[in-house]
């Protein structure tokens, strides 16, 4: 387990994570960055998805995941994710 932090204040404590050196297929894993639910996990007693973890921590007050970007050709950066809220902007 590690600790991990995204954006300054969101720490998820006691996080498990995995690295993969290569994938083909994704088979036997938790999806990227474990934003899944919790029903998706493999073993989700020992495996929690990071909105949980923060949700559980009460960092975050719902255990919700928003995301928006503008798929482009170009080298346009745009794109967000929102934890525990959507953007209502």
């Amino acid at each position: 387990f590690d600790q991990i932090t995204l954006g300054g204040n969101l720490v998820a404590k006691k996080q498990s994570l995995g690295v993969a050196s290569s994938a083909i297929g994704f088979s036997d894993v938790d999806g990227v960055l474990g934003l899944g639910p919790i029903d998706l996990a493999s073993v989700p007693e020992i495996i929690s998805p990071v909105t949980e973890n923060l949700y559980n921590a009460g960092v975050i007050p719902t255990i919700s995941l928003g995301m928006s970007y503008l798929p482009n050709a170009g080298t346009l950066a745009n794109g967000d994710i929102t934890l525990g809220a959507t953007d209502t902007a």
